[in-house]
């Protein structure tokens, strides 16, 4: 998960993030989830599109099920 504070977004910091956790391997498939407003905008613009093939599990909350 990479977030940036409202205070230093807008700044390149979030770019430089992610920019650095791809690399440059052209080989790897990247899936990002977006988690807020803005976000899809965001990644449309570090390359990202939109899929409609990502499909996701979510996982259970250890104080839903009382699993650790």
């Amino acid at each position: 998960m990479v977030v940036v504070s409202p205070e230093h977004q807008r700044q390149g910091v979030g770019r430089a993030l992610v920019q650095h956790v791809m690399g440059n391997n052209k080989r790897i498939t990247w899936l990002v989830r977006t988690g807020h407003d803005g976000a899809s905008g965001f990644f449309t613009k570090l390359g990202f599109s939109t899929s409609s093939v990502a499909m996701e599990r979510l996982r259970v909350s250890p104080l839903v099920d009382g699993a650790a």
